[in-house]
């Protein structure tokens, strides 16, 4: 997405495909160190949007205390990139945007319950992620507050196959956006083939599909869905 700040809460992503080998160790910055990381992006100059990304922002023990912060520093919008799963539980959706998120970005490596679950590791997760959308969906709409909802898939050999149909899944779902986000060796013409498949899924879906981590030259008919690459996207990482 175009002007964003990325803020990392740590070592770690979301969601990742467990057959690509070991999934990164997972670890969390002290709240206070996130902060002081708030203030430097904030101090270079607030981009539009701020994504807290890294591991599963809700397993940190002080989410709330840094989204209160990153709000209160006057962060235009501020954001959380997420495997979707803790906002399907109890009040989390509606907690988060109270304090101020406005941005959630959900990450997604498969198009059904069975792929995505098997690839993640974790049973359950692609039902919960879709309950975590709709739930984020109603709290935004009883707060009655403008927010974004983006789909990210983390493109890997046993993702890229899915790519069309998670487009599809998180189209219904309600996202105004999905990012297909590519490896820098992710270059070949199958991968070009499933990548186009994807954006083309987006366009019958009423959902833009765009691609960052490869060069435009690489993405042949597809290559308007690199706009969001093309510019630099500055913060902390």
């Amino acid at each position: 997405m175009l002007g964003m700040q990325h803020v990392s809460l740590g070592n770690g992503v979301a969601v990742a495909c467990r057959r690509c080998g070991r999934p990164t160790e997972t670890s969390y910055l002290a709240a206070a160190a996130v902060k002081d990381d708030l203030d430097r992006a904030h101090a270079a100059g607030p981009a539009p949007t701020l994504l807290l990304c890294g591991p599963e922002p809700f397993d940190h023990p002080d989410l709330h205390g840094i989204v209160t912060h990153a709000v209160r520093s006057g962060f235009p919008r501020v954001g959380l990139r997420t495997s979707g799963v803790a906002l399907a539980q109890g009040g989390t959706a509606s907690e988060y945007i109270s304090a101020g998120v406005r941005f959630v970005e959900v990450e997604m490596l498969g198009g059904s319950n069975g792929s995505h679950d098997e690839l993640s590791g974790l049973a359950g997760s692609f039902d919960a992620a879709l309950a975590g959308i709709a739930k984020v969906r109603a709290a935004a709409e009883a707060e009655g507050v403008r927010f974004a909802l983006r789909g990210r898939v983390p493109i890997c050999r046993h993702t890229l196959q899915e790519s069309p149909g998670i487009v599809a899944v998180l189209a219904k779902a309600g996202m105004s956006s999905v990012e297909l986000a590519c490896p820098p060796n992710m270059v070949s013409a199958a991968a070009s083939e499933w990548l186009c498949a994807a954006c083309d899924t987006g366009t019958v879906n009423g959902v833009w599909v765009a691609i960052s981590g490869i060069g435009p030259e690489s993405l042949g008919p597809c290559v308007l869905h690199a706009n969001d690459v093309l510019q630099p996207q500055g913060g902390v990482s």
